[in-house]
C-alpha cells in the first residue's frame, strides 16, 4: 500500500494546504478518500483523473468533497475531446439535501453508505463506523492481506467505537482538528493528545495528523505532540507519500 496526501487542511484550504483528501494505491488500485477543496490539483500530480477506481466520501461537508463538483465537470470536457471517460463508484452517506448531484451524474456509481457497511472491492475489504461529528459522518478500516489502514473522517472523542477501527492499524489517518490550548467544552474533532491516546491504546504503528486547521499555529500543533509520550506521528503536508 501507498498512501499520498492531496490535502489535510480542515474547514478552508490554507496557503499551503488543500482540504482533506488522500489517495491509496493497493496492488495498482487506486482509492480517493474524500476530496476537499484544492485536493483535485494535488491528485493529479499522482494519477489520471481515469485512473481512479473507487471514491470513499466519509461525510457530505463541503470540505470533503467539494471537488468532485470540478472532476464531474471534467466528463463532459474530456469527451469533447475525445478522451475515454469511465463512471467512478463512489461510496457515500445519502441524504435528500446534498448528494441528488452525485447519483444523477454522468461521472458517478452512487453507493449509499450506512451503519456498520461492509464492502469487498477487488479483494479489499472496507468496514464503516459511524463516528461523533454534527453530520452522518464515518470511519473506514480497510483490510488488504496482512495490512490494515484506518481513515477517521471528522470525529471527536466520543465516537463509541473507537478500537473497532484503529486496532493494530499499520497506518492510520486522524483527525487533528482541535487544539487542547482552546479548552472547547464540545468537540468535534481530535486534539493531539487524543490522537495519541487512540494510537497507544489501539497498537497503531504510524499515524499521520490531518484536518489541520489554517486560523491555528502549526506550532501549537507541533508544541502539544512534542510534549506527549513518544510516539509513530507525522503532522501532514500536502504530496507527502508513505508505503505501508
Amino acid at each position: 500500500m501507498k498512501l499520498t496526501v492531496n490535502g489535510c487542511s480542515g474547514g478552508y484550504p490554507s496557503a499551503s494546504r488543500a482540504c482533506s483528501s488522500y489517495l491509496l494505491n493497493i496492488d495498482g488500485k487506486n482509492i480517493v478518500f474524500d476530496m476537499g477543496p484544492g485536493s483535485l490539483m494535488n491528485l493529479q500530480k499522482s494519477i489520471d483523473i481515469e485512473d481512479i477506481d473507487l471514491i470513499v466520501l466519509s461525510h457530505l461537508h463541503y470540505d470533503h468533497y467539494s471537488d468532485l463538483l470540478a472532476m464531474s465537470y471534467s466528463s463532459g470536457m474530456r469527451a469533447k475531446s475525445n478522451i475515454s471517460v469511465k463512471r467512478i463508484p463512489i461510496i457515500f452517506p445519502f441524504n435528500d439535501n446534498s448528494d441528488s448531484f452525485f447519483r444523477n451524474s454522468d461521472r458517478f456509481e452512487a453507493i449509499n453508505l450506512k451503519e456498520n457497511s461492509v464492502f469487498e472491492f477487488k479483494g479489499i475489504k472496507f468496514e464503516f463506523f459511524i463516528t461523533s461529528h454534527p453530520v452522518e459522518c464515518y470511519a473506514v478500516r480497510l483490510s488488504f492481506g496482512d495490512k490494515i489502514f484506518a481513515y477517521s473522517g471528522d470525529m471527536s472523542f466520543t465516537t463509541p467505537n473507537i478500537s473497532s477501527i484503529f486496532e493494530n492499524a499499520d497506518l492510520a489517518v486522524l483527525d487533528c482538528g482541535e487544539l487542547d490550548l482552546y479548552n472547547k467544552p464540545q468537540k468535534a474533532h481530535l486534539t493531539p493528545k487524543e490522537c495519541y491516546s487512540i494510537c497507544s491504546d489501539n497498537n497503531v504503528k504510524k499515524a499521520i495528523l490531518g484536518h489541520i486547521i489554517p486560523h491555528y499555529s502549526i506550532e501549537k500543533y507541533n508544541e502539544e505532540c512534542f510534549n506527549l509520550p513518544e510516539w509513530n506521528y507525522i503532522i501532514a503536508k500536502d504530496n507527502e507519500s508513505f508505503e505501508i
